[in-house]
């Protein structure tokens, strides 16, 4: 039993013993690295890039461009988005350390040292910006490190001085639809700024929601979110107010270019549900089954519309 291998080859129990930690090690790094990198926000704006891009080639360019351009977009986008969760994870460590939601992620629980997010997320950062620079073009590297600078350099401290965190952080949020149209076209258009502008107005009801949900981790953390310090019930008038904002936004595809009769259609149901569903917070008692319907349904809403913009311009 002292040996690594039996005359048949196989590991013995005594190999297997000193294999097995090492290969849930492995496992365990790399989970900790992806969660890092935050995969929802990355899903979510891969996404909207995708959903942008399809557009800006049926409105304007006519055709795709080369398969470089577009995985070089796509992957450029997705290491500068994976800099920024790594870099945000390094700074908000502490506090990330005292909130029930946050203190298993990497570094608050120790399995990952700060020096090794931030290396991380560095190299990330300088890998997208000459990836978009030199295989894209220099306007979609600049926006891109928009996004990432203000949402590392501006948002992530703010969240810790000001509620209007949330109004800040909505842009490097919103900057992926540009991102992706600005790949296609090479210039700022108004339709990629559209999508900007619907992206920008819609985060903010749909993490307010969230932080209501979890305004007393907020509170404890020391983060002054909008219902730490206005309370839920002002919280959710800004919701309100929100989606009213929102709704002649989301028309605006159909003033520049030909979104489709579905789009219309679709746009009005959806905005209908979604005023109705944030007027429910006022006359409903707030509580965490309205706040997780209204964020559910705020990323249903979200996906529905790019989805039926991309096919009415196909």
């Amino acid at each position: 039993m002292n040996g690594r291998v039996d005359r048949d080859g196989e590991p013995t129990e005594v190999a297997q013993e000193l294999v097995q930690p090492r290969v849930l090690g492995l496992k365990q790094r790399i989970a900790d690295y992806t969660s890092l990198t935050k995969p929802r926000i990355m899903t979510m704006s891969l996404l909207t890039v995708w959903g942008s891009m399809s557009v800006s080639v049926a409105v304007d360019a006519g055709h795709w461009p080369s398969h470089v351009l577009i995985a070089a977009t796509l992957i450029g986008v997705a290491l500068a988005v994976a800099a920024g969760g790594a870099l945000n994870c390094f700074l908000e460590r502490e506090h990330d350390a005292l909130m029930i939601r946050t203190a298993q992620r990497p570094l608050p629980a120790g399995r990952l040292r700060p020096w090794e997010a931030l290396t991380f997320g560095t190299v990330l950062w300088i890998v997208s910006y000459f990836l978009l620079y030199f295989l894209v073009n220099p306007l979609t590297a600049y926006l891109t490190m928009l996004a990432f600078g203000s949402y590392v350099g501006l948002y992530t401290p703010m969240k810790r001085r000001s509620p209007w965190c949330t109004v800040v952080g909505a842009i490097p949020g919103a900057l992926p639809p540009l991102i992706g149209s600005t790949a296609i076209l090479d210039r700022i258009d108004p339709v990629g700024l559209a999508l900007f502008a619907i992206l920008f107005v819609w985060q903010i009801p749909h993490f307010l929601s969230f932080a209501i949900l979890r305004r007393d981790e907020y509170a404890q953390a020391g983060m002054p979110m909008m219902p730490v310090v206005c309370g839920p019930r002002r919280t959710i008038h800004a919701i309100v107010l929100g989606v009213v904002i929102l709704i002649p936004l989301s028309f605006l595809p159909v003033a520049l270019m030909d979104a489709g009769r579905a789009y219309v259609i679709l746009a009005a149901v959806l905005d209908g549900l979604f005023l109705i569903h944030a007027i429910r917070g006022l006359v409903e008692e707030t509580n965490a089954v309205w706040c997780r319907s209204f964020f559910q349904f705020s990323i249903i809403y979200l996906g529905l519309l790019f989805t039926s913009l991309v096919i009415g311009a196909t």
